[in-house]
């Protein structure tokens, strides 16, 4: 109340009125009240922007991987390559360019984040990575424990040393739960530390690990790998 009777006076002791033409959001005296609520972006502002194609902002750039992630858990089971068709699809989305296809597998891929300095294998991730997995599946046939980088998927959420990522394991998209280095176990102190991205089968041999923090192989930093791509 009193503010209002302080801006009432101010306008009235100026020569105006307790009228005024625009916005109040304009009026100096309410500006620190509407600030947070308006976007101070005009429209002429935002079509001056460069495109999204010239340049991509790295926040758009995870929101955007979030988004498609998120879609696949409503895609139909209709692919068994434990997520490199989903990731090719996704990244032609959120980063037209980057020049890499499902075909030449996630080693090229990988190859490609680590001359971008893209790759790691020590950091944690953040949201909006793409996470690897080593061994999801006997790829070569061969019954060993050599199938390297044959799983994959996209980060949605992290909480402390786990992370939670939507990935593929067998021909369905879901939701799981990865902690590298955590405990061998799904369930520890009540809480979901690990899921199962591998199937087990009678075929595998001694040592073979299903959990998904066993079979972690890395991640690639989306916002550095946009940055890597062939058609800038």
């Amino acid at each position: 109340m009193y503010r209002f009777i302080i801006i009432a006076f101010a306008l009235t002791a100026c020569g105006g009125s307790f009228s005024f033409e625009g916005p109040v959001h304009k009026i100096p005296f309410a500006r620190t009240e509407w600030d947070p609520l308006i976007a101070h972006r005009t429209p002429d502002a935002q079509d001056n922007d460069e495109s999204s194609d010239d340049k991509i902002d790295s926040g758009d750039i995870r929101s955007k991987m979030l988004a498609r992630a998120n879609e696949l858990m409503n895609a139909s089971p209709q692919h068994s390559d434990y997520g490199t068709h989903d990731l090719k699809t996704i990244l032609d989305s959120v980063m037209p360019g980057h020049g890499w296809t499902a075909s030449s597998g996630l080693p090229s891929l990988v190859d490609r984040a680590k001359s971008a300095g893209a790759y790691h294998t020590s950091a944690r991730p953040d949201r909006g990575d793409i996470v690897l997995f080593h061994n999801q599946v006997d790829a070569n046939g061969n019954g060993e424990l050599d199938d390297w980088l044959t799983g994959c998927g996209v980060v949605v959420d992290t909480k402390g040393r786990r992370f939670e990522a939507v990935i593929r394991t067998g021909y369905a998209p879901r939701r799981i739960v990865a902690w590298p280095d955590g405990p061998d176990t799904t369930v520890s102190d009540g809480r979901k530390v690990n899921s199962f991205i591998r199937i087990p089968h009678r075929s595998d041999p001694s040592g073979t690990a299903y959990l998904a923090g066993r079979l972690y192989a890395g991640f690639i930093d989306v916002e550095a790998l946009a940055e890597s791509r062939v058609d800038k």
